[in-house]
């Protein structure tokens, strides 16, 4: 079916129209290794959770300005699964967090944890991960004199355990533009 993928122009844009994609789950978690021959091997460590640059590469956020009133201002993000299943998947126990807020704070707050739908013991708080191709917004408001706006993405093996495997997946403080 449709897959979302990164649009090579402009940079970063995200084509969500992609068609006819023949991808398997052996081309993205089992890459061909680079060596001669006919048939080259496929790396058979299935990357995965703890590969850094397979996580970056399954999801897509954006931010913008929406508005903005005398009282404080509002930003959107778009946050966009590009792969070919529900980011994040697996147990209930995985997860993935994103905190926006002022760039000049000292902290920026969680506003969402997205986790798969599955069996088990269920966070109230938690929304469901995201589909294939799926883009979810996510609106916050920003004090008047916000001059950027700060996000963190984080992926969480085990989002019950505080000690067990994260990995800052995106972040960036970035001026509130038009």
């Amino acid at each position: 079916g449709r897959q979302p993928r990164r649009a090579t122009w402009p940079p970063g844009q995200v084509d969500l129209e992609f068609r006819d994609d023949k991808r398997t789950c052996a081309d993205c978690h089992m890459p061909v290794l680079p060596v001669s021959g006919r048939r080259p091997p496929r790396d058979h460590r299935w990357a995965a959770r703890r590969d850094l640059q397979l996580l970056q590469a399954g999801v897509d956020l954006r931010a913008v300005r929406v508005g903005g009133a005398a009282d404080g201002q509002r930003a959107r993000l778009m946050l966009t699964n590009l792969a070919g299943h529900a980011y994040c998947t697996g147990s209930r126990r995985r997860a993935l967090r994103l905190y926006v807020g002022h760039a000049a704070a000292a902290g920026i707050p969680l506003i969402a944890t997205l986790s798969p739908v599955r069996p088990g013991l269920l966070w109230a708080d938690c929304l469901p991960a995201l589909a294939p191709g799926e883009q979810r917004s996510f609106d916050v408001s920003l004090p008047a004199d916000a001059s950027g706006l700060a996000y963190r993405l984080v992926y969480h093996r085990n989002h019950y355990d505080p000690a067990a495997y994260t990995a800052e997946i995106l972040s960036a403080a970035t001026p509130l533009g038009e």
